[in-house]
């Protein structure tokens, strides 16, 4: 029964380039979970009737102090960014209360439960990271670079903005994983092996019949 499992969902916080989404495909493939990264915006997308690029310049990106001011006077007519806010926290609750998920970002092991949360934050050098993110836009390293660490600074004000969390303090985390260290399948390895600890044991069938 899966309510009996210690672990109901899985978090994954991630410097960019560290291969988050990669590596929780790995583990959905494993366990038969679920994966949401652009899952979840497609599905903002749509309640929203927006096109997914439209959105995902709002993604995991912390509203402005104006905006916090404003929004009491106009709760009626959200902006899009605010939008996007109230549908994603609405979502990924819906998403652990389904369980056997895997999300990926956005902060969503800060809003589901600790206890039944497995949080984990991924990370790798930035020079490793910089290569990923240039190969996978198609740009010099040094792009690739500057552009990891922008990606980096809107998550972490993100998280720190909406969530009043470090995403860099490891007391936040039940594991911390380099995948450059350790790669992406002995990563996505520990973490099915974290899932799978935390499985009640079934009891033993005694060899004598009665």
């Amino acid at each position: 029964m899966a309510q009996s499992r210690r672990f109901q969902n899985i978090c994954i916080s991630r410097e960019t380039g560290s291969g988050g989404d990669a590596i929780a495909r790995l583990v959905a493939a494993r366990l038969g979970w679920k994966v949401y990264n652009d899952e979840l915006l497609e599905a903002i997308a749509h309640r929203m009737e927006l096109p997914v690029d439209e959105v995902r310049a709002f993604d995991e990106l912390a509203p402005s102090v104006v905006q916090d001011w404003l929004l009491p006077l106009r709760e009626e007519h959200y902006a899009p960014q605010e939008a996007y806010l109230d549908h994603l926290a609405k979502l990924v609750e819906s998403i652990g209360r389904a369980s056997e998920s895997i999300i990926v970002g956005r902060g969503a092991g800060f809003l589901l439960p600790r206890e039944s949360t497995l949080s984990i934050r991924l990370f790798a050098p930035l020079n490793v990271r910089a290569e990923r993110v240039a190969e996978r836009m198609g740009v010099s390293f040094r792009t690739g670079r500057r552009a990891a660490r922008d990606l980096d600074r809107r998550r972490d004000h993100f998280d720190r903005t909406m969530h009043r969390m470090d995403p860099r303090d490891p007391h936040n985390f039940d594991l911390l994983l380099d995948t450059n260290s350790v790669g992406f399948e002995i990563a996505a390895e520990i973490i099915i092996r974290a899932v799978e600890a935390g499985r009640p044991r079934q009891p033993e069938r005694s060899p004598w019949k009665y």
